[in-house]
């Protein structure tokens, strides 16, 4: 299958999805550009990657797609979400999914959406700074949280990830702060 555009020539790989072939894109009455997205092979990727990662706990960010279709096809296969506002948060209470499959992983929340996001049953949150960490202690006390370190030398304090986010100001893994232990994490 060959993909003409601006004159140019692209052989397509054998594996394209079919209702992503040019003929199926051109029946489209949709004005340009616009997205496509098969399912079914979201499905089977999403699938294949869970299977070459086991054990692993794979979390759809929320931003890079968020249409309602796309969001359940990933409830439906398990799949966990990362979440960088309570937008979000909400789209997924919509779709029914549960908060605790959820990571808010934006390191600079108002104290206002940690509260709402604490009170629907989220768990698991992201800082990477002492003031983020004194406005989980106040108001997600007793929630496991997150910690980016910023540092390509040391891990994060959670396996999940590590953040490219300002480095803390004071040494050491900030699960260590003094304000850890008020949120139920000491390291």
């Amino acid at each position: 299958m060959q993909l003409i555009d601006h004159q140019i020539r692209l052989q397509l790989p054998a594996y394209w999805p079919r209702p992503l072939q040019p003929e199926a894109l051109n029946r489209m009455d949709h004005p340009t550009p616009f997205l496509v997205c098969d399912l079914e092979t979201v499905r089977e990727r999403y699938t294949a990657l869970t299977a070459a990662l086991p054990g692993v706990s794979c979390f759809y960010a929320v931003k890079c797609n968020p249409e309602p279709e796309l969001l359940g096809a990933f409830d439906q296969l398990g799949s966990s979400f990362e979440v960088a506002s309570c937008a979000e948060l909400q789209m997924l209470q919509k779709l029914g999914v549960d908060p605790e499959r959820v990571l808010y992983s934006n390191t600079v929340k108002p104290a206002a959406h940690i509260a709402e996001s604490f009170n629907a049953g989220l768990w698991r949150y992201a800082f990477d700074s002492e003031g983020e960490l004194y406005k989980l202690a106040q108001h997600a006390r007793g929630r496991r949280s997150t910690c980016g370190s910023g540092s390509t030398t040391r891990p994060a304090c959670s396996p999940c990830r590590a953040s490219s986010g300002p480095r803390p100001r004071r040494p050491g893994p900030c699960c260590c702060w003094p304000a850890a232990s008020a949120c139920g994490r000491t390291g």
